[in-house]
């Protein structure tokens, strides 16, 4: 799809080599060529041991117009990438590795294969550039979601102000305490306040996100360390605040005889 135009190409054996040409002959500058029906990279899969082996074939195919890209600039990756369903491969011209790069994909990358017809794709990459645009003039659809949105979030990084330096982190100490404390263990409990013979019920529950809860509230750099006299020093507010701040306790208790 060429903005509001359809060209319908014959792609004989549909080599990377024979897509490549008939492409950018039809429309010259084409960057990245997105495959919506079907899967070329599985051809004469039989043939080979594995999956993976057949789609390496393909994307290795001798082509006497192109080679595999070595890659340069922004979302330029070096190579192939060899992938049993989503590969990715990437060429330039034999007559100029280093020149411009194209790639050829698949649509199920962004989309569900089934409902990619390619109107709906084109359709959809425009609505989604022009948000963007919405948020930065400069933005553009790298090849993939994940490097979209590597390339979006890069551009939350102040530049200038407090923070252009870099963020604080937490220190070594306190990094290494919740790594060993703060596990995602799960926990299993039954209804109280007696265990029958037959268990009424079994609930659990999944502390996936117990260690980002820990990382998103701790506090940065050097850990402050708070006494038993230094904590009852403190106000009421200031004791209620280190108590629902995450941190480590030590506590020691004595009991007392009988």
């Amino acid at each position: 799809m060429v903005r509001d135009h359809t060209l319908r190409l014959a792609l004989g054996a549909k080599s990377p080599g024979e897509i490549l040409d008939a492409v950018l002959a039809a429309a010259p500058g084409t960057e990245r060529i997105y495959v919506t029906a079907g899967a070329p990279w599985h051809a004469d899969a039989e043939r080979y041991p594995t999956l993976k082996d057949a789609v390496a074939a393909w994307l290795n195919s001798p082509s006497p117009r192109w080679t595999t890209a070595t890659g340069r600039g922004k979302d330029r990756l070096a190579g192939h990438f060899v992938h049993q369903r989503q590969p990715v491969g990437r060429y330039a011209p034999a007559a100029q590795p280093d020149g411009d790069m194209v790639e050829i994909r698949s649509v199920g990358e962004w989309f569900d294969p089934s409902g990619a017809d390619p109107a709906t794709v084109r359709d959809a990459f425009r609505l989604l550039w022009q948000e963007l645009r919405r948020h930065w003039s400069d933005a553009v659809l790298m090849g993939s979601p994940s490097q979209t949105g590597r390339d979006l979030w890069s551009r939350t990084i102040p530049t200038k102000g407090k923070w252009a330096g870099g963020y604080p982190v937490m220190s070594e100490e306190l990094r290494g305490l919740l790594h060993a404390t703060a596990g995602q263990g799960r926990t299993e409990l039954i209804t109280p306040p007696r265990v029958p013979a037959e268990l009424p019920r079994l609930v659990e529950f999944d502390r996936t996100f117990a260690y980002a809860k820990h990382t998103w509230k701790s506090g940065v750099g050097a850990p402050q360390r708070v006494t038993a006299r230094q904590f009852a020093a403190m106000d009421e507010k200031a004791q209620a605040k280190a108590l629902m701040s995450c941190s480590h306790w030590h506590v020691k208790v004595t009991v007392p005889q009988g």
